[in-house]
């Protein structure tokens, strides 16, 4: 094989192996953490690398291991704990809670996706605490945060309005239960809050929303950014 057939064929694997990532990378995150995959990804290109050009690295693999060990351990050890994250966006401890659920579509270069946490306490004591802080709001939702979980239906001037639902899984069903008593919290991240426009008339989403359910004591903190 000359030298251009030889060009030709690695640029052909490389289109293929480089659009293939991005169908393998979205079947991964359905059960590793971004973090996570990256670590294994660099774990396994250092493997294959290596392998290949054997000759020309034997003498520096000791560097070069030092090196994949660090990055490898960086990047696994980067997610943080969910507890940790929400404490820190809803300025409220809820390391007291067990996490009974969560999912994660985040991925991509721009991070879009939707993600949702789940986390049950033993008490009432993120309770009380929710119910003295001003930022969140006694049920049912509004109409935004309505759209955003569940959707919404209305007729205004004979015209029937439909948005939503938002915040749903593959199957397009809602990640949050129904939930009849407790406290909310929208949260709007886009660069643009505040600007007095509809959120939900966005070009782009940027959004957590807080639900807590009184009855189950139980938070379920949700992500969406498109």
């Amino acid at each position: 094989m000359n030298k251009q057939r030889r060009a030709d064929l690695l640029l052909v694997m490389t289109t293929f192996f480089w659009g293939a990532s991005y169908y393998l990378t979205d079947i991964c995150l359905d059960d590793l953490p971004p973090m996570t995959l990256n670590a294994f990804r660099f774990i396994v290109a250092f493997v294959v690398l290596g392998l290949i050009f054997w000759k020309h690295v034997r003498k520096f693999l000791f560097a070069c291991g030092m090196i994949s060990l660090m990055l490898f351990t960086l990047t696994a050890c980067g997610s943080e704990d969910p507890a940790e994250e929400i404490s820190r966006a809803l300025h409220i401890d809820v390391s007291a809670g067990e996490e009974i659920s969560s999912s994660d579509t985040h991925g991509g270069f721009h991070g879009d996706g939707i993600s949702c946490v789940a986390l049950q306490f033993p008490d009432s004591q993120v309770a009380d605490a929710i119910a003295a802080n001003a930022a969140w709001t006694p049920l049912p939702l509004d109409e935004t945060a309505q759209a955003l979980a569940y959707g919404v239906t209305r007729e205004d001037g004979g015209e029937v309005f439909s948005a939503g639902p938002y915040l749903t899984d593959d199957s397009g069903d809602p990640l949050l239960p129904g939930i009849a008593n407790g406290f909310y919290r929208l949260i709007d991240r886009h660069s643009d809050a505040g600007d007095g426009q509809n959120l939900l008339e966005r070009a782009s989403l940027n959004v957590t929303l807080a639900v807590y359910d009184a009855d189950s004591d139980t938070l379920y903190f949700c992500e969406m950014d498109t």
